[in-house]
C-alpha cells in the first residue's frame, strides 16, 4: 500500500466500500479511540484498528467478486486460463479498428510497459462477454460501444491475459491520475509497474481533451478495480462457495 500511490485512510476507505457493505455509515477507530475520517489524506500507521458502524450493527461483508456466468454470484478460479473471456485477440473488422484506434490514443505503445504495438491486443476493460456488466453502467447500450476507445486498453499480449485473470488493475485516483496496482505478480517483471502513476492529459493522445471523450471510461475501471479487490485481497465473500478444484490458494486469501 506505501507505494499504491495513494497511502491515504481515504483510499483505505474506498477499500473497504468494496469489501463491506458500509456505505458512508462505517469510520475506522484506533486502539486509543481516536476517529480517522473517511475525507482524511493521512498516512495510516501500522497498528490494530476497529471499524464501527455508526447504527451500531454488524459489518456485512458484500458479495463478490462475480463469475462470467453473468448476474450470478460464485467463486470461479481467477487463476485459471479460461477465466480469460475477452478473447482480444480475435480477428473481426471491430476488433481491429478497436485495437488501430487504442494504438493511436497510447502512442503505439503498450499503456504499461511501452512495449510497441505490433506486440500488443486491444483489450477490454470489462469482458466483452459480459454485457450484464455494460448494461448496468450505460443507459442504452449499442453493440458499437463495445468498441470504442473508452472500453479499451492497449496492452502487451501477456498483460492482457494477466489483466483478464484480475492479477492486475488501474485504479482511478481522485487528482484523475491512474495508479497501476499490481495484485497478483504470476511474472515477477510486473512488480516494477506497481504504483506508477498514469496521466491522462499527457499520456493519451486525445483529439479534444477537454471533451474527456476517449479516455478510458472510469466506471469500467472502477468495475474491473473491484473485481480484483474483492478476489484478490479479500477473497471470496462469505457463503458463495469455492470452485471444484477448492480454487488456489492466491485467490482464496
Amino acid at each position: 500500500m506505501k507505494s499504491c500511490g495513494d497511502n491515504t485512510w481515504s483510499y483505505v476507505y474506498k477499500i473497504l466500500e468494496m469489501t463491506t457493505e458500509c456505505g458512508n455509515n462505517a469510520t475506522v477507530f484506533g486502539e486509543d479511540g481516536t476517529a480517522y475520517p473517511r475525507t482524511s489524506r493521512d498516512v495510516p500507521m501500522p497498528g490494530s484498528y476497529v471499524l464501527n458502524m455508526s447504527d451500531h450493527t454488524d459489518v456485512k461483508v458484500s458479495r463478490g467478486p462475480t463469475n462470467r456466468r453473468g448476474k450470478q454470484f460464485g467463486a470461479p478460479d481467477l487463476d485459471a486460463e479460461e477465466s480469460t473471456v475477452s478473447n482480444s485477440a480475435r480477428s473481426s473488422t471491430n476488433q481491429t479498428k478497436f485495437k488501430n484506434e487504442l494504438s493511436v490514443r497510447e502512442g503505439g505503445e503498450c499503456l504499461v510497459s511501452g512495449a510497441w504495438f505490433t506486440s500488443c491486443v486491444g483489450a477490454h476493460i470489462v469482458p466483452f462477454s459480459r454485457q450484464d456488466v455494460y448494461e448496468s453502467i450505460y443507459d442504452t447500450l449499442y453493440p458499437q460501444m463495445l468498441f470504442e476507445p473508452s472500453s479499451g486498453l492497449l496492452l502487451r499480449d501477456d498483460l492482457h491475459r494477466a489483466f483478464d485473470r484480475f492479477e492486475w488493475s488501474l485504479y482511478c485516483g481522485d487528482d484523475g491520475s491512474l495508479y497501476i496496482h499490481i495484485f497478483v505478480a504470476s511474472d515477477r517483471s510486473y512488480v516494477q509497474y506497481h504504483g506508477t502513476r498514469i496521466d491522462p492529459a499527457t499520456r493519451f493522445k486525445i483529439q479534444n481533451p477537454a471533451s474527456g471523450i476517449g479516455y478510458p471510461d472510469h466506471r469500467l475501471l472502477h468495475w474491473h478495480y473491484k473485481q480484483c479487490v474483492q478476489g484478490r485481497v479479500r477473497g471470496y465473500a462469505y457463503d458463495m462457495g469455492v470452485n471444484a478444484q477448492g480454487g488456489s490458494r492466491r485467490s482464496q486469501r
